[in-house]
């Protein structure tokens, strides 16, 4: 399993400013330890069920506790993406909850809460002739350049029944995609950021937008970091790292000066989809 893990994680984390040593051990059972930070100051996080991970605080390292029966590549999957985005927000380096799409050589990216219609509307561009570009990590360097993440795009089942995809291999209750699938092409190369959407449910069947303040718009994005998940996990609030290490803050002011931050209000209906993709091309 530590070879196999390794693998998948290795492809995850093959970003050009992701320098990350990862190990692997195997446990019979997971038993979370008394604090969450330990005497090397690293810091525990439990992501999934029968997975925990020590992060060394400067996120140049984790070790990975996994129970021994875990052997399912499409559980690998997730856990490296966390320690992905984790790690890079302990770097100092953008990384949010969020997918991004190749929109004719520009990137737009999806940002909002589980259940918010990132993958849905990932993949409705995606049948459109977007490029993926990245599923659940989104990353952005200092010129504001999308930096592609991993080759697949998870949708629910009835999600994909509804846009009529095949089903394929199922991960707990998410079906994995690789673009070929939906007809997409995959970006393996940095795409220039045009904007960055905060999805919103409209309540009066509107589909439209609105920018948000760049000051308001960093915490909007560090609210949706893997920083914001780690520091819930330990039951705390990070914003002490960002005073005593304000690279990361600096990091995501740094991109909003250079990207327009928008909240998108379109209604929750697959049969407006066409709508907000129209809206999505030709909003500038």
């Amino acid at each position: 399993m530590n070879t196999t893990f390794l693998q998948i994680a290795q492809r995850e984390l093959k970003r050009a400013f992701a320098e990350i040593k990862l190990s692997v051990r195997v446990v019979p059972a997971l038993v979370e330890p008394d604090s969450g930070v330990d005497e090397r100051g690293r810091y525990w996080a439990y992501p999934f069920d029968d997975v925990g991970l020590w992060l060394d605080p400067d996120g140049r390292a984790a070790e990975v506790w996994m129970v021994a029966d875990s052997s399912d590549e499409h559980f690998f999957l997730p856990v490296a993406t966390f320690t992905l985005g984790v790690c890079l927000n302990l770097q100092g380096q953008i990384a949010i909850h969020a997918n991004a799409v190749d929109l004719a050589g520009q990137a737009v990216a999806f940002v909002g809460d589980s259940g918010r219609g990132k993958s849905t509307l990932t993949a409705y561009c995606l049948l459109q002739g977007a490029g993926l570009i990245t599923d659940d990590v989104f990353t952005a360097d200092a010129q504001a350049l999308a930096q592609p993440g991993y080759p697949r795009l998870k949708l629910l089942p009835q999600t994909g029944q509804q846009l009529g995809l095949q089903a394929l291999a199922l991960s707990g209750l998410k079906i994995h995609y690789q673009p070929q699938h939906l007809q997409a092409k995959f970006q393996e190369q940095p795409v220039p950021l045009r904007t960055i959407y905060l999805l919103e449910e409209s309540t009066d069947g509107r589909i439209y937008s609105e920018t948000v303040p760049p000051s308001q718009a960093v915490f909007a994005l560090l609210t949706h970091s893997y920083h914001a998940l780690l520091g819930n996990m330990l039951y705390q609030s990070f914003s002490y790292r960002l005073a005593e290490d304000p690279s990361l803050l600096d990091a995501y002011v740094g991109l909003v000066t250079q990207v327009p931050v928008k909240r998108l209000y379109y209604p929750r209906d697959f049969k407006r989809l066409p709508g907000v993709y129209t809206f999505l091309v030709n909003d500038r």
